[in-house]
């Protein structure tokens, strides 16, 4: 049975780690206690896909559980804090996760300069107002030296989590601050890999693409020599780190429309052992299609999106930091399938995001949505709901920097124009009858 055994101090981390494992699918559940595979589609069919869903939530309450438990027996234990707050992250208990988390600098044997960055992560995860400033007061108070005197492990990840507050906010110079107090951290990446300027100005990059900067040659290069030596390495972390980092080669593809950064995305979203990668990432290849001019070949493909329906279940977690889903909405879109395009980036939400990477580009794209769904129901003649669409972009980017202003002027003019104009029937409302 799995239980805590009184003799092995480690018993409650093992404990929690089994739950956790078996609350984010994982391609494991916990059933009693067994441990069973369900990683491959017959395998859910076998055990049942509600069945599935009742025992990921039934673990998440354990992985609580066995977390408050842990810090009840050891309250200096910094890692049983990070454990609780996690159990309540997937519970979507994002308070909870953050008064949890600010308990660890209440006393000196758990504090860690790192914390508040962690909190304004939260924050982010949370989608709400408070990520930024949080943010920028860990910046201020738990600056280089702090991070550094601590040297502890995560400082870098934890730090460049920050790449993903700043493109949510379009703050491109924080990007900026966030790389040099990085690089004056610690000068190369955790495992000894490749230098922090390297990583760092490369994971930089893709938030400020994301945020709708165009890329220049120079920044196609740069693209390619950091997705190629992610790709090439030889570091026993390496395999982690390339399904980790799958948003960037994915990024760098919407970016610049160069199909070799869509083969690469491909093969690190594959499963081990996988020899034919073509339909890993659809939307890609449906992007592929009506970048080509074979609409007809990307319509079809949309067409074989999952459903609306099927997106809005709550308990269907969203990869990549919703990156995914605003390429799906995207691509609609070109194929003139606006009301599925719509219906896409309506879904998108950050609560539901899940196995975080160090920076998500999807953070920016989230933002973004809003215009884009705005342009959508603008379309579809829906005026109402494309001005609130666009009031929501202004509110989340209206003091973004300098060079995405024109994005937030093009939000402010459609509401302008909308507001203007006479009111219509929306794209395939019935007619009124007289």
């Amino acid at each position: 049975a799995i239980g805590i055994d009184s003799t092995n101090h480690l018993a409650y981390q093992h404990l929690v780690g089994i739950y956790q494992m078996a609350a984010q699918g994982s391609g494991l559940v916990l059933d009693g206690d067994t441990l069973r595979n369900a990683s491959t589609p017959e395998l859910i069919r076998a055990i049942g896909p509600e069945r599935i869903l009742a025992l990921r939530n039934a673990a998440k309450l354990k992985s609580r559980d066995a977390a408050a438990g842990w810090l009840a027996s050891d309250p200096d234990a910094r890692q049983a804090y990070r454990s609780l707050s996690d159990a309540y992250v997937q519970l979507g208990k994002w308070d909870s996760a953050v008064v949890v988390l600010e308990r660890t600098n209440n006393r000196p044997t758990s504090s860690s300069p790192s914390v508040p960055y962690r909190v304004a992560l939260l924050h982010l995860l949370a989608d709400d107002t408070l990520a930024l400033p949080t943010l920028r007061a860990a910046l201020q108070r738990y600056p280089t030296d702090s991070l550094k005197a601590r040297g502890e492990i995560d400082r870098l990840p934890v730090l460049m989590s920050g790449f993903s507050i700043a493109g949510a906010n379009g703050a491109i110079g924080l990007l900026d601050t966030l790389l040099r107090t990085a690089v004056n951290v610690d000068s190369m990446m955790p495992g000894g890999g490749s230098t922090t300027q390297q990583t760092g100005g490369f994971y930089a990059l893709a938030i400020k693409l994301a945020m709708g900067i165009k890329p220049t040659e120079a920044d196609k290069r740069n693209l390619a020599r950091g997705i190629d030596a992610i790709d090439q390495s030889k570091s026993p972390y390496a395999p982690q780190m390339r399904a980790g980092s799958i948003s960037l080669p994915y990024l760098a593809f919407l970016a610049t429309g160069d199909t070799s950064f869509a083969g690469t995305a491909r093969r690190w979203a594959a499963p081990p052992g996988t020899t034919n990668f073509a339909n890993m990432l659809p939307e890609l290849t449906a992007m592929i299609a009506a970048n080509s001019g074979d609409t007809a070949r990307a319509a079809q493909l949309v067409r074989e999106f999952p459903s609306v329906d099927s997106l809005k279940n709550p308990n269907i977690a969203i990869g990549m930091a919703g990156l995914r889903l605003y390429a799906r909405g995207q691509v609609a879109t070109a194929v003139g399938d606006l009301r599925r395009a719509a219906g896409i980036y309506e879904v998108i939400d950050p609560k539901r995001f899940t196995s975080i990477g160090m920076s998500e580009p999807g953070f920016a794209t989230y933002a973004r949505s809003f215009l884009a769904r705005g342009k959508v129901y603008e379309q579809l003649g829906e005026s109402d709901k494309a001005i609130a669409a666009y009031e929501e972009f202004i509110r989340r980017w209206k003091n973004a920097d300098a060079p995405l202003q024109p994005q937030v002027s093009d939000a402010r003019q459609a509401i302008a124009r909308l507001k203007d104009k006479p009111k219509s029937i929306p794209v395939g409302a019935p007619p009124r009858r007289g």
